[in-house]
Order: C-alpha cells, then sequence, then structure tokens
C-alpha cells in the first residue's frame, strides 16, 4: 500500500466510520503506516498567521520576511501546512435556468471525491 493509498483510506475512514478488523488487516506493513503518518503531519510549509497565502519553506524565511522584529527575545506564532492527496470535485455549472429551478443562486454544484472514479461516479448519478 502506497503513502497515497494509506491516506486515502484514512481519509475514507474519517467520512465512514472507524476501521473495522478485516480492513486494519489489510494493512500488511505496520512500520509503512507509521512511516505514512509521520510524512503526513510533518509541516512541508510555513507562514505568518495574517499571511496564509505567502507560505515559506522554512520558519526563519518567515520570520525573515513577514515578521518586523527589533533586536531582542520574541515568541512568534508560525502556523503549518501539511501536503494532502488531491482531492476530486464533481462540478456541474448550472444555467440560469437550472439555478431558478433548484432555487439557488449559485452557479455551481461541487461535491468533493477521495478518486477521479468516485467524482465521476457522482456525476453520472447526478446526471441521470
Amino acid at each position: 500500500m502506497t503513502t497515497t493509498e494509506l491516506i486515502e483510506r484514512l481519509r475514507y475512514t474519517a467520512e465512514h466510520g472507524p476501521l473495522v478488523a478485516y480492513e486494519a488487516d489489510m494493512i500488511a506493513d505496520p512500520a509503512l503506516v507509521a512511516d505514512a503518518l509521520e510524512n503526513a503531519m510533518r509541516p512541508q510549509w510555513f507562514y505568518h498567521p495574517d499571511y496564509p497565502e505567502y507560505c515559506k519553506f522554512d520558519p526563519s524565511e518567515v520570520i525573515d520576511e513577514d515578521y518586523d522584529f527589533e533586536p531582542g527575545f520574541h515568541a512568534a506564532e508560525i502556523q503549518c501546512a501539511t501536503p494532502l492527496p488531491s482531492i476530486w470535485c464533481a462540478v456541474q455549472i448550472l444555467t440560469d435556468d437550472e439555478m431558478e429551478a433548484l432555487g439557488t443562486g449559485d452557479h455551481v454544484v461541487c461535491t468533493e471525491h477521495a478518486t477521479e472514479a468516485e467524482a465521476r461516479a457522482a456525476l453520472e448519478k447526478r446526471h441521470d
């Protein structure tokens, strides 16, 4: 099982309930699970709390570029971000008539899915 597959399984589990015994047995290598979880939780980007759109690769970059400290001692909050696998969205762009029929002001109907196959299946259901 790859790290991506494991993260997808964990995401599915978070949505649909705890692992049951047969699912837990499918994870053959506990070291792989531990490594995948550690990697999933390790921050990859760092940013100032007021500037989440400006991620940096190192906390010192945030301090150098986003804080204006005077000489002395300071405590600085630096927020962290971790990479996750891509999500797949089933997207429908509505016409004005469809919006009116559904009673919505949104042109976009979007649902999130773990895989492309799930997103396409959702589109097929919606299209029928």
